[in-house]
């Protein structure tokens, strides 16, 4: 899939279920991106990985109602893993993207990794925060973000993660939650 569909998508449903209702600055948003790639090092750490075989294989059964039977299983075996986590950085970067019209396309698809997870991380989070504050927006955001794209893709292209199948079971997820998440404020 084309990562503009995407980043369209992205954005489409984050504003339908309020995460644009109101207007944030970008670093809130780059908080937003910085806390997921926390949260896909806590799932590392924890040994958290997703069970992509057993979502299918609970989603397979059409007597199940498909909605219900979706959500149940996404949270049993992809929610708050590693995989999901990773999924989520990409969302939230194609999100921004959408707010502010950006190519999702130009990301890097032949960068190399050579650090482990948890170093890469730690520059993802220096790039994004360190580049917003030296530069204006128009500068920084599309290779900041192109960068963190390029290098999550790369990593889980090395580690046979599907990054798209997870970016794509996670939107519709995030399809089907209530408005705000069920109440969460931002």
């Amino acid at each position: 899939m084309n990562l503009n569909n995407l980043r369209d998508q992205a954005y489409t449903i984050a504003k339908e279920h309020g995460w644009h209702d109101k207007e944030y600055s970008d670093e809130h948003y780059l908080v937003l991106v910085i806390t997921k790639i926390a949260e896909a090092v806590q799932a590392d750490r924890l040994s958290n990985y997703s069970q992509k075989e057993l979502l299918e294989f609970d989603t397979s059964d059409p007597r199940n109602e498909p909605d219900k039977s979706f959500i149940d299983g996404y949270n049993t075996w992809i929610k708050n893993t590693k995989e999901d986590e990773i999924a989520d950085v990409v969302i939230r970067c194609l999100d921004l993207m959408g707010l502010h019209g950006l190519d999702a396309e130009t990301y890097d698809k032949d960068i190399i990794n050579t650090f482990t997870f948890t170093e890469h991380c730690s520059y993802m989070a220096q790039v994004l925060t360190t580049d917003a504050m030296k530069m204006p927006r128009d500068k920084w955001m599309q290779p900041s973000i192109n960068f963190v794209m390029s290098y999550l893709f790369a990593y889980c292209k090395q580690e046979n993660i599907d990054l798209m199948w997870f970016i794509e079971q996670k939107m519709k997820y995030n399809q089907l939650r209530p408005y705000k998440h069920g109440g969460k404020k931002y």
